[in-house]
């Protein structure tokens, strides 16, 4: 890579897509599970799908949240170390 810029951009999108896996893995199955049980038990209540999916995703930022804060400090030392 030629320049500083460009590799810092690129550690930056993979960092973004990195810690969003946890969060985005916790809605899409706790979305599919509370579908599940919508199908099968013929409930149609929109809360049924959405308290779910937001307790998931409230766990695994709860979790994941250290990790992602250390994750993104070393990032941030990374970018700012850079500087001149």
């Amino acid at each position: 890579m030629g320049e500083p810029g460009t590799a810092l951009l690129l550690d930056a999108l993979r960092l973004a897509a990195v810690l969003s896996v946890p969060v985005a893995v916790a809605a899409l199955l706790s979305g599919l599970l509370s579908g599940l049980v919508q199908h099968f038990t013929t409930w149609s209540d929109a809360a049924l799908s959405h308290a779910p999916r937001l307790a998931a995703v409230a766990l695994a930022w709860a979790l994941t949240g250290p990790w992602v804060a250390r994750e993104l400090m070393a990032f941030a030392g990374r970018a700012w170390g850079g500087v001149p």
